[in-house]
């Protein structure tokens, strides 16, 4: 599988999973795409209290890798 249907596959399947929830939780969305192997995401949940996630992804071979995670609450 090419690189960038790896990133690609994976922020379709965010974007799908945030798209499930009831509108009012998610505050903020950005995927960011940095390379065709590379992409940040930023989120922002909402529910009484805040959840924000940051996440860097990429794509090495075969495999998605997360280079890093972070959160918030």
């Amino acid at each position: 599988m090419r690189p960038y249907r790896l990133i690609g596959d994976y922020l379709h399947g965010v974007d799908a999973a945030l798209n499930a929830l009831p509108e009012d939780r998610v505050e903020a969305y950005r995927a960011e795409l940095l390379t065709g192997r590379r992409a940040n995401l930023r989120i922002r949940l909402a529910n009484g209290r805040l959840l924000e996630i940051n996440e860097a992804v990429t794509a090495e071979g075969e495999r998605l890798c997360h280079l890093d995670y972070c959160y918030h609450c």
